[in-house]
């Protein structure tokens, strides 16, 4: 009888820890014959409870979870058909040549390093120039079978999702070397298959590597070294065009410090002397939700303990090289590297607690964490000396997305999921701040789960997100016609003098209009909108309404001339649609800016005769990025260089902070016949 989950086992270095040699004296890697007696306490406490079943194996094909061909499949194994655009997915091999990749992969072929994955392409499309690609890349995972992927390509996308040189085994990785490998993918993409851009999307774990890649990329570093000095070709990186984070934390080693016990001090036998100031697993331990100063507490420890790994790890390496220094042809003292094992790495109390970071995550029960924490599956579990360094130390890992980011200088897409277990909030908030320049975006799916198992509509705005951030970057090429769209060739045309019946003598249908009473936008934040056109723009707020019910808000800001700008804000409204409800954020080409068929395209102010260059210096000076100012005039081009005769008005543009197009215009004579 099945009485306890699997993997409730007493976790000890034993033989393994006797090999490396002397330790630390601050970590005990040494053999022990005490028993793990805390872990043997949860295993009676599982034990006496209720046994657990264990059913009988079912051999039948079961579609993955996440996505089977072209079918959608939730949590519980159902299948049914995908909704979009159809997709064909092709196998993908990169390989290339890095004298660094022998040292720390199993098998293989000495320096050559071959990367394998999947390219999810529109159904139909055989070749990729002038095309975007996503690039997928998670350091030690395989991605292409999430629902995020699958879901990307549905939405008419190219995804290319590759697995690095240390695809489901991480125990050796170097961040550095992963870098190697997406650098080698981009190259691909670009110069086998024609991709004119590409986007990397840094999901879950793959986010730090994301940042760190573009910022190296951008950046090359003096030092192309891994944290333990081992030679890495780090220059002449390609860049990519712009990086979207998905449900993504901040880095590796950031996230391992935020979940590692704090509680074991005897790496030999976690059960053994447990510090009882931080130790949650104990009878006496206090309950969510936690003090501001225990979770301070435990924070601390936490990092402290990390840091004493890294400090074993270096005076281990330092004993190493020492060793081969004095070896000669003794190839048993030769070792470059070493294995060891990092027990108890599961122990995040924001999953026990929701008031830590709050957000719409469920709480997590202790017993989930502690079989989790005991299992011998988890974060650095199993890892090496030199790979400590490269991924999970605090200090030493330069996978940090929070510092990467503030080096980065193309678009940033940060998405977050509000019911994400895995991710805290907070790291999402950090960085969106970490990054310096404009062309940012922040969105919280609301209700969304680390991987969107079962939810369809969570999922759909993730990705209509990142697609609308494309489009508003720029980053995707012109749309196509939509099917059966009216051509051009096809629209009536009406002559100068079939234009005359609708000009102001003669319209027999004209009503008693006194002008613009009010434009109504939509706003993403209320606040952020308030403060943008109060602030940035000058116009004063006249009039708020509180929808009833709970609906949602109307605010009204005076533009002049009995005239007011307003903005709903809704709490479920649809996300932005940059290319369909508004212009891309920087268009390319005329074509770029236009719009869907009953959008609202831009909206033009008047200034003063003469004042059009001092409302740009004013704009610009309160940090509103401003177009060139441009003059518009009845000539074939409907553009000259310098006001003239046929100048009509000048005018500049610039965007609100939900990407709504604004113009100041100074007009020069009537839009009416000259």
């Amino acid at each position: 009888t099945l009485t306890a989950p699997i993997g409730i086992l007493p976790l000890r270095h034993g033989a393994l820890g006797a090999a490396l040699g002397p330790t630390s004296p601050s970590i005990a890697m040494r053999a022990s014959a005490a028993p793990c007696r805390r872990v043997e306490l949860l295993a009676r406490h599982l034990a006496a409870s209720s046994p657990l079943p264990l059913p009988s194996p079912t051999w039948r094909p079961r579609p993955c979870i996440g996505e089977d061909g072209q079918r959608v499949v939730d949590a519980g194994g159902e299948a049914a058909p995908a909704r979009g655009a159809a997709f064909t997915r092709r196998p993908l091999r990169v390989a290339f040549v890095d004298l660094s990749a022998a040292h720390d992969r199993y098998g293989g072929s000495g320096a050559h390093v071959v990367l394998e994955g999947e390219l999810l392409q529109p159904e139909g499309q055989s070749n990729a120039p002038g095309a975007t690609v996503l690039v997928l890349m998670h350091p030690g995972g395989v991605l292409s079978s999430l629902p995020i992927v699958s879901g990307l390509a549905r939405a008419g996308l190219n995804v290319c999702a590759m697995a690095s040189r240390y695809g489901n085994n991480d125990s050796t990785l170097a961040v550095e070397k992963v870098c190697v490998d997406l650098g080698a993918v981009i190259k691909h993409l670009k110069t086998v298959l024609s991709y004119a851009k590409v986007v990397l999307v840094g999901w879950s774990g793959g986010g730090g590597l994301a940042a760190l890649y573009q910022s190296l990329a951008e950046h090359p570093p003096e030092d192309c070294r891994t944290p333990s000095g081992e030679e890495v070709a780090l220059k002449d990186l390609p860049p990519a065009d712009g990086v979207a984070l998905l449900a993504a934390h901040a880095g590796r080693a950031r996230i391992f410090s935020e979940w590692i016990d704090p509680a074991v001090t005897n790496e030999d036998d976690p059960g053994a002397d447990r510090d009882p100031t931080v130790d949650i697993f104990s009878p006496t331990a206090p309950k969510p939700p936690f003090s501001a100063e225990f979770v301070a507490r435990y924070r601390s420890a936490q990092r402290a303990r990390v840091r004493r790994i890294t400090a074993w790890v270096k005076d281990r390496l330092q004993q190493l090289e020492h060793e081969a220094s004095e070896a000669g042809s003794d190839w048993r003292r030769c070792r470059r590297d070493a294995t060891f094992m990092v027990p108890c790495t599961q122990a995040d109390i924001a999953r026990l607690d929701t008031t830590i970071d709050p957000s719409d995550r469920s709480e997590d029960t202790l017993e989930t964490l502690a079989q989790e924490n005991h299992s011998p599956v988890g974060l650095a579990r199993f890892t090496t000396l030199r790979s400590w360094l490269s991924q999970w130390s605090l200090d030493d890992s330069r996978a940090d997305a929070v510092s990467a980011l503030r080096r980065v200088s193309v678009p940033v897409l940060v998405l977050a999921n509000s019911a994400d277990h895995l991710v805290p909030p907070a790291h999402a908030r950090e960085m969106y701040a970490a990054i310096t320049h404009s062309r940012k975006q922040l969105h919280t799916v609301k209700g969304a789960t680390h991987y969107y198992l079962g939810q369809r509509r969570e999922l759909k705005e993730a990705v209509e997100t990142c697609r609308s951030w494309l489009c508003a970057e720029g980053l995707l090429p012109l749309a196509q016609p939509r099917e059966g769209a009216t051509s051009s060739s096809e629209i009536a045309t009406l002559s100068l003098e079939d234009l005359q019946v609708f000009t102001a003598p003669r319209l027999a249908t004209r009503l008693d209009l006194r002008g613009v009473n009010h434009l109504a936008l939509v706003s993403s934040d209320m606040a952020r909108t308030t403060r943008f056109v109060c602030e940035k723009l000058g116009m004063p707020l006249v009039k708020t309404i509180e929808l009833a019910g709970g609906a949602g808000q109307h605010f009204f800001f005076d533009a002049g001339n009995d005239c007011c700008l307003a903005y709903f804000w809704w709490p479920d409204a649809p996300p932005p649609a940059p290319g369909v409800a508004a212009p891309v954020a920087r268009p390319a080409s005329e074509a770029d800016t236009h719009t869907a068929v009953g959008s609202m395209n831009h909206v033009a102010w008047a200034v003063p005769p003469g004042s059009l260059r001092e409302h740009r210096r004013t704009l610009k000076s309160r940090g509103v990025e401003c177009s060139p100012i441009v003059h518009h005039a009845d000539v074939p081009m409907g553009y000259v260089a310098e006001v003239g005769p046929s100048t009509t008005f000048s005018s500049f543009y610039f965007r609100g902070p939900d990407g709504e197009l604004f113009e100041l215009t100074e007009q020069y004579r009537g839009f009416g016949p000259s």
